[in-house]
């Protein structure tokens, strides 16, 4: 799960296996793969998120600027 440094316990509490910190470090950046993404924060572009889905490719984006709603179904 990707989250800012002061919601680092929230997300471990709630049961993530993995914590990133997006204020430190871009999982664009990472060699691992994730599936699925849910994106609520809308901060990285839909390709740059693709990058890092597995072969499944299952991503889903909540929300999106200007209160535009967007929802990608096997962005592959």
């Amino acid at each position: 799960m990707v989250a800012s440094t002061t919601k680092l316990d929230l997300v471990r509490s709630l049961g993530a296996d993995h914590v990133v910190d997006y204020t430190i470090e871009s999982i664009a950046n990472r060699d691992a793969r994730y599936d699925p993404i849910i994106d609520i924060g809308g901060h990285n572009s839909v390709s740059r998120l693709r990058r890092v889905l597995t072969r499944s490719r299952t991503l889903i984006i909540v929300g999106g600027e200007n209160g535009n709603g967007l929802t990608v179904r096997g962005a592959g």
